[in-house]
């Protein structure tokens, strides 16, 4: 015989499928009710908040799951995730350069927090290396996309975005063979066909 919290974690499953947003947040929230416990709860309620844009509550849940399940990988991947939509949403993410770098650092540690819990989570290490493209951080992008592509070595939006990376660092005929390994994936994407030319061009000129 199931339990009531077991129930309505099914029910909450099944609103979440079918788009019932409102319905879903009610029974994971009565669930974590009778089982405080239970780090899936509010990894589920987060995953319905962070649907309807309420990101600050989503960490919250988020911080929840994860001090009763240290080892929650995509607990940590959706709260760095969460934090980086708050930090996007500001006017200029950069105003504050001190309040952006420890944002940067803590969305940094969800990432190593879930390739920690899990080495096999290709999105923690696919997303803390486009995070370290965009701040510049172009030798950590690598690493991390590198670990992505040796989990997931038929993505080719990894390669793709490994491709990119290596141009930054002038490594062109490395980022070549990215993009077309990209392309032997899937020949009709075109970001990557536009980002070989270019690489081509570049390194014909340097």
């Amino acid at each position: 015989m199931h339990s009531m919290d077991d129930i309505l974690y099914a029910l909450g499953r099944i609103q979440y499928d079918e788009g019932d947003i409102e319905g879903a947040i009610v029974s994971f929230s009565d669930a974590a009710k009778l089982k405080p416990g239970d780090p899936k709860l509010y990894f589920y309620k987060a995953l319905v908040k962070f649907e309807t844009g309420g990101y600050a509550g989503a960490i919250e849940d988020l911080d929840k799951a994860i001090s009763l399940d240290p080892m929650m990988s995509p607990a940590y991947v959706n709260r760095a995730l969460a934090r980086l939509q708050i930090w996007g949403q500001r006017e200029d993410p950069w105003e504050d350069p001190i309040d952006a770098l420890k944002t940067i650092t803590k969305i940094t540690h969800d990432f190593l927090g879930a390739a920690r819990a899990s080495p096999g989570n290709f999105f923690a290490h696919y997303n803390l290396g486009v995070l370290m493209y965009l701040i510049g951080q172009y030798e950590s992008a690598d690493n991390a996309l590198t670990n992505s592509i040796e989990l997931q070595p038929f993505d080719e939006i990894a390669f793709c975005m490994r491709g990119e990376v290596r141009c930054c660092m002038k490594m062109y005929a490395e980022g070549i063979r990215d993009f077309e390994a990209a392309l032997l994936l899937d020949p009709d994407y075109e970001v990557a066909r536009n980002n070989l030319a270019c690489a081509r061009d570049a390194k014909e000129s340097a």
